[in-house]
């Protein structure tokens, strides 16, 4: 699991602290020194201070992505969320699968009798809407109109190879007659 955690504020007062004690230590001492003996104790103890809060520093800039850290170092626990996800998600298609089916069961579509038993009879629908009769399929193309959207069909598919990037792997050496060879 993951290592026991400590607060920033814990770590930051403890540091402060200390600081605020050798700082008060020094000036104990400062009539027992000499003038340089002073200022070198002076300038060692402003010197470990800054180290001390330089580390500080990037103690409070590292802690701000510390949570996620800690839960990526924590791999069971990031396991297990993702192995329960995926029995929620497999159980919800169970689920799903098992109202369908149930449901398909249960229900079936209405039919229209009416209009069975008018096929049935007659051979006809008299209801059919005339848009329907007009998606008939159109006359064939005579061999002019063929070979004109044939030669358009051609021109497109070379207009479209000059404006891709093909793979390496791939090499036109020709179109014609509506292939790209």
């Amino acid at each position: 699991g993951a290592q026991r955690m400590v607060s920033v504020k814990l770590v930051l007062d403890q540091v402060l602290e200390r600081i605020y004690k050798e700082f008060e230590g020094i000036l104990g001492q400062g009539p027992s020194l000499s003038d340089s003996d002073r200022k070198r104790a002076l300038l060692s103890y402003l010197h470990a201070s800054r180290q001390q809060l330089l580390r500080l520093y990037a103690l409070v800039q590292w802690s701000n992505k510390a949570k996620a850290l800690a839960e990526c170092v924590d791999h069971d626990k990031v396991l297990d969320k993702a192995a329960t996800h995926a029995r929620m998600l497999q159980s919800a298609v169970d689920d799903m699968y098992a109202a369908h089916v149930e449901r398909a069961g249960r229900y079936n579509p209405m039919s229209d009798v009416q209009t069975a038993l008018e096929v049935l009879t007659t051979g006809m629908y008299s209801d059919l809407p005339s848009a329907i009769e007009k998606l008939k399929p159109a006359e064939p193309l005579t061999p002019a109109e063929e070979e004109t959207k044939l030669r358009r069909i051609t021109q497109l598919i070379y207009s479209y190879l000059l404006k891709v990037q093909l793979p390496p792997q791939i090499q036109v050496v020709s179109v014609q007659d509506g292939y790209a060879l």
